[in-house]
């Protein structure tokens, strides 16, 4: 659906090189799984190993997207847009080392992502979190 449809809308499809969605591989975010998959798939489009703090994950939820991509050792920014709200706020968000202190990096639009991915190999996960290698 998004991979499809909204991300040649937005622009962003000419960045993207691979998809991980949670349908097809079995497990959703913030499962730790999901994150290692696309850091495989990111290696396996580059043709050399990446490390999972090269990647950059970008998504709307603070605790399936940034917790889960941090637990998992990938860079984070949470899309925080003006009147669009937070859904799932009953999830738990897994813990990662520094997480009491650490103050999420933001994006505020899909224009500001675009711009970050101009030059840069990417891929995308499921429900729209973008990865990037290496990290931005």
């Amino acid at each position: 659906r998004l991979a499809d449809n909204t991300l040649p809308v937005l622009g962003l499809h000419e960045h993207l090189r691979f998809f991980v969605l949670s349908q097809q591989v079995g497990s959703e975010k913030p499962s730790r799984e999901i994150f290692d998959i696309a850091c495989e798939e990111a290696a396996d489009v580059l043709g050399t190993p990446v490390a999972p703090s090269e990647v950059l994950h970008i998504g709307d939820n603070f605790a399936v997207d940034y917790c889960g991509a941090r637990a998992a050792g990938f860079s984070a920014a949470l899309m925080t847009r003006p009147g669009v709200k937070q859904y799932q706020t009953w999830l738990a968000a897994p813990k990662f080392d520094g997480n009491e202190e650490e103050e999420p990096q933001q994006v505020t639009s899909f224009a500001e992502i675009r711009e970050k991915l101009e030059g840069v190999g990417a891929g995308v996960s499921s429900e729209g979190a973008a990865f990037a290698a290496p990290a931005l």
